[in-house]
């Protein structure tokens, strides 16, 4: 038996078990817009794993729902092992043409944006807000603490290694599909002053 976690192309007989991808990204959208009247937010992350492509997807289309442009809605989709890593943002940098927010696919895509605007002398989030999605501990320990979507790795981990034993070694016979509830964990990075 096989489990596949964060993998949306169920071509397998096996389980696959996914965050709510679509969820996450209406969370954060609808917080940026709502509470910080933002009208202008742009993509970051490499297409590189399901989920992320998911999320720029799911982006998409929320953009699309609450009215926004979306001819823009991807910033740089470049990935940490490119020669092109952020040459798109640092472009948008340079011209002086950042959106008001950069909702990234990945926490640690929105770590490594956040030390580039630094490094640049852009402040996050007083210039730019950041977001970045999957919750890992990393985000609390930062400043400004990252705004992110939280999916739940131990219970998606537990489920995996439940489903397994169940299968006492036989696989399944046509693929197995779970969806995992998320929640927006909102801290520093988008101007919000809670720590979580």
């Amino acid at each position: 038996p096989l489990v596949m976690v964060g993998v949306g192309d169920e071509k397998l007989p096996a389980a696959y078990l996914q965050c709510d991808n679509a969820s996450g990204m209406r969370q954060i959208v609808d917080h940026l817009v709502d509470v910080h009247h933002v009208d202008e937010m742009a993509f970051v992350g490499g297409f590189d794993s399901d989920d992320v492509v998911a999320r720029y997807v799911a982006f998409r289309k929320c953009l699309e729902e609450r009215g926004l442009d979306s001819s823009d809605a991807l910033l740089d989709d470049s990935f940490a092992t490119s020669d092109e890593y952020m040459v798109g943002l640092c472009e948008a940098i340079g011209s002086g043409r950042l959106p008001q927010a950069l909702v990234c696919g990945t926490d640690q895509t929105a770590f490594g944006v956040i030390r580039l605007l630094e490094e640049a002398g852009v402040r996050v989030p007083d210039d730019v807000i950041v977001t970045g999605f999957d919750g890992i501990l990393a985000g609390r320990l930062m400043e400004p603490q990252l705004t992110t979507v939280r999916q739940p790795m131990e219970d998606m981990g537990r489920e995996a290694a439940r489903m397994l034993l169940s299968r006492n070694g036989e696989p399944w016979e046509k693929a197995e599909r779970r969806v995992f509830p998320v929640r927006l964990i909102v801290r520093g990075s988008c101007g919000c002053n809670q720590k979580i």
